[in-house]
């Protein structure tokens, strides 16, 4: 007895071909037809009309040749850089960041500027960056394939905003007036998990930490499993609203993010007599031995240990990772976080300095935009155009994290 299998469309193995084609170059390139052949397993004929296909919609170039041995020189293949352009966006509480990045993921351009307070102010600004970006990398915005913003809130499945009181109106309408005034595929996020995304490309190795970012206020990032975990609603790591853990015998109860954050800072070293504009004056008096400066930064870290002693219980991670405006003073603030947290918790966890830098959410958002951008436009450079068994390529809208 024999048994039948039907085949799939011709088209459909043309473009798995090229996809590996494309991918084996955009990762190792660049690289001859026989390297690419040797990395994919595919025949050497396989490869140069694979290669043919995508040389001709843009998606690689040729990048010289190998000399210096046997036979004719080859020819060898690189990813084409403007091939793909995403920009990653960093909506702080005082500074909005922007990048834009090509196809072989070099950084063609940053801007930075000050916040606009309005919605309609912040949704133009936006839409500024995005177009001063793309003009000066020789490309429009209609032609950029991902833009990630990222944001001081919670993003739901569907982008809507919760907790994002930093933000004109409480975020409300945001993103809908942002993707409505973007001429290009948008993906929201928010700030610290953007953060951890870039604390994870780091230390890919690293499959399982909580970045604890200390900035105007206080949050979390948690990868689990070499994934970020968000959560239904995407308000995981949202550990500024766990209670205080400051005695207050005349108040009610009040929330860790009133008691950990850049203004909470400044409010404490003033109340503790030091004229102190803000948080990195606080501690720059640290630095210097102000005894006063040097107890606001001691109950900083107190308050610190008490969100990584609760992150400890529940998510038990490999490592801590201390990041943020404030919480990148890790000099002063690491071995009193690490004192403290021996007082609320028996759990060991390593509690480290972020090695990623004060701009990890912009670095982590244009990371994100590489990604989603890479896999929309190899979707459609891999895919025969004219091919009825194929369906039409999309613009990826859902987040990769």
């Amino acid at each position: 007895m024999s048994t039948s299998f039907a085949a799939g469309p011709p088209g459909l193995l043309r473009a798995l071909n090229a996809r590996a084609v494309l991918e084996t170059v955009a990762a190792d390139g660049p690289l001859t037809r026989s390297a690419v052949a040797a990395a994919t397993q595919l025949s050497k004929p396989t490869v140069a009309a694979c290669l043919a296909t995508l040389l001709e919609r843009g998606a690689v170039c040729e990048d010289g040749a190998v000399s210096g041995r046997k036979g004719p020189a080859a020819t060898l293949y690189r990813i084409a850089p403007e091939a793909v352009w995403a920009i990653g966006v960093d909506i702080g509480h005082d500074r909005v960041r922007a990048a834009i990045v090509d196809a072989a993921g070099e950084q063609r351009g940053q801007l930075d500027v000050a916040v606009q307070r309005t919605r309609r102010t912040l949704t133009t600004q936006v839409l500024d960056l995005c177009e001063r970006l793309a003009a000066a990398a020789g490309t429009t915005v209609p032609e950029v394939r991902h833009v990630v913003v990222g944001v001081p809130g919670a993003v739901g499945d569907d982008g809507s905003l919760a907790f994002a009181d930093a933000l004109p109106d409480d975020g409300t309408g945001l993103v809908a007036a942002l993707r409505e005034r973007v001429p290009a595929p948008i993906t929201f996020d928010n700030d610290v998990n953007l953060a951890a995304v870039a604390e994870l490309d780091e230390h890919p190795e690293v499959e399982d930490f909580a970045l604890v970012s200390v900035g105007a206020g206080i949050g979390a990032g948690l990868v689990i499993g070499g994934r970020l975990h968000r959560g239904v609603g995407g308000a995981a790591g949202e550990v500024g609203f766990l209670p205080g853990c400051l005695p207050h015998p005349e108040h009610a109860p009040q929330m860790l993010e009133h008691e950990v954050g850049g203004e909470v800072v400044t409010r404490l070293a003033r109340g503790a007599g030091l004229a102190a504009t803000d948080a990195r004056a606080v501690f720059d008096q640290a630095r210097s031995g102000d005894p006063a400066a040097v107890a606001v930064v001691d109950t900083t870290a107190r308050g610190i240990a008490f969100a990584v002693a609760c992150l400890v219980a529940v998510v038990n991670p490999s490592r801590v990772v201390l990041g943020g405006s404030v919480g990148s003073n890790a000099d002063l603030l690491l071995d009193p976080v690490r004192t403290h947290l021996s007082t609320f918790t028996t759990l060991p966890v390593p509690v480290v300095a972020s090695s990623v830098g004060a701009q990890a959410v912009l670095r982590g958002s244009l990371a994100t935009a590489a990604r989603l951008a890479r896999e929309s436009a190899f979707a459609t450079f891999a895919s025969p155009a004219s091919d009825p068994h194929l369906p039409a390529p999309q613009h990826l809208v859902a987040q990769e994290f």
